[in-house]
């Protein structure tokens, strides 16, 4: 059988219970430096085979009070890995306490590595995506208008890893493919300021 949105897949490949993303962004400003992934199809590492998975991570470089008034900046960042048959939902996130022990972008903005760790577990992701074939969307720009500048890749690999930080347990592990990346900045050394993650 064939994958009903995509034809030249093979639709054995997919987890039959894939739980997609939808996003809904609030407010009136737009981080300037922002990395952005997620991936619903993801396979085992050693047997390929497809295991039910969704991963979202969104790190932007935020200005403090705001953008009008900054006086520094901090690194912010909301994430989840949801393995319903590996334990169910692991949030990750400024909120919850949770840090980013390392960020780095390579590649011309289309490869990130970012290490997160919570009081009880370690997420490391790795993503790489095609910057030359990537979607050009509509963005908000720090002049107020509206216009295409952000590269959204489509054709995302993410490897994700989640460890017990207790006894370094493998809890989770899985290779996807078909992930959106989102990696880019509209101020200069935006990225540097990403990765060390202070104003």
């Amino acid at each position: 059988a064939r994958h009903p949105h995509d034809p030249t897949r093979d639709a054995s490949c997919y987890p039959p219970l894939t739980h997609p993303l939808v996003e809904k962004d609030w407010g009136s400003q737009f981080p300037r430096t922002w990395v952005w992934l997620q991936s619903s199809h993801f396979v085992d590492p050693d047997t390929k085979a497809p295991v039910q998975a969704t991963l979202m991570l969104s790190i932007a470089s935020i200005p403090w009070p705001s953008e009008k008034r900054e006086l520094t900046r901090f690194r912010g960042f909301l994430g989840c890995l949801y393995a319903p048959q590996h334990g169910g939902l692991y949030p990750f996130g400024t909120p919850t306490g949770a840090t980013v022990e390392s960020l780095v972008v390579s590649d011309n903005n289309s490869n990130v590595e970012v290490t997160l760790r919570s009081a009880r577990f370690r997420l490391v992701v790795t993503a790489s995506g095609n910057r030359d074939e990537a979607v050009l969307l509509h963005g908000p720009t720090p002049g107020g208008e509206f216009r295409p500048f952000v590269h959204e890749m489509l054709d995302a690999s993410v490897a994700v890893e989640l460890t017990r930080i207790s006894d370094g347990a493998v809890v989770f592990a899985g290779e996807g493919s078909l992930g959106g990346l989102e990696i880019e900045s509209m101020e200069r050394g935006g990225q540097a300021l990403l990765e060390r993650g202070a104003g």
